[in-house]
């Protein structure tokens, strides 16, 4: 207040204020004992209850979503082709499937047909994070774009299966060796054996399924062409 020059609103105030006796002092730091002092002749009274509730404050919390695991396999010999796919859920619960797979064709279309039958029932469950493990190392690495696919028949399923990938959140696709992945393996090859006894008696259901993959975009019809011709 002591300044020689004040201008605007600063010089009102010191005009307002200058009939009183002012000075300014530091604030000093509350010692520890002061605040116990203060904590001491402020009690919190018995019948006061602690409230949880935020005022004036939006409350965000994380939900944390497990991924679910699938194992699929395609097997095809001279009498048919079958698929298996198996489903773990978060709580390690597990569900298996068995199709017929109603064409005659080679192991790694069976393969394609395995996997893209799994990832549709996944949408449909509306799973979100999905971690998926196949035998066939060759199906795998054509999906992770480390192995080109060259036969036509195979291009529409890797294209399809590309597709339905990419509508998870969160999807990562990895080989796992046929002896990590037995009940997949062994529902593709319907060599499914229950232990039975006496009276009991139980039904296996198995689906007849085919895959029809969608027409692939004309651009990639043609950028594939002009890659067989390259090649020849």
């Amino acid at each position: 207040m002591t300044q020689p020059v004040l201008s605007g609103r600063l010089a009102k105030w010191a005009l307002l204020l200058s009939e009183f006796d002012i000075t300014y002092v530091l604030q000093k730091v509350v010692k520890g004992q002061t605040l116990v002092d203060f904590l001491a002749d402020h009690p919190i009274p018995a019948d006061w209850e602690f409230s949880e509730d935020l005022p004036n404050e939006e409350v965000f919390y994380i939900n944390i979503l497990l991924a679910w695991v699938i194992f699929f396999d395609g097997a095809a010999c001279k009498d048919g082709a079958n698929a298996g796919v198996v489903f773990v859920l978060p709580q390690r619960e597990i569900l298996t499937y068995s199709f017929v797979l109603t064409k005659l064709f080679s192991n790694n279309m069976a393969e394609y047909q395995a996997l893209i039958i799994g990832l549709q029932m996944a949408l449909n469950l509306e799973i979100h994070y999905l971690t998926i493990y196949g035998g066939s190392n060759f199906v795998i690495n054509q999906l992770k774009t480390e192995y080109e696919v060259h036969k036509d028949d195979l291009v529409p399923y890797h294209h399809y299966a590309i597709q339905l990938l990419k509508e998870f959140e969160n999807g990562t696709i990895e080989h796992v060796p046929r002896s990590e992945n037995k009940q997949a393996d062994a529902l593709a090859n319907l060599v499914v054996v229950l232990p039975l006894t006496g009276d009991e008696a139980t039904t296996i259901s198995v689906c007849a399924k085919w895959v029809l993959p969608p027409k692939l975009p004309q651009e990639e019809i043609e950028q594939k062409a002009m890659w067989l011709l390259c090649s020849l």
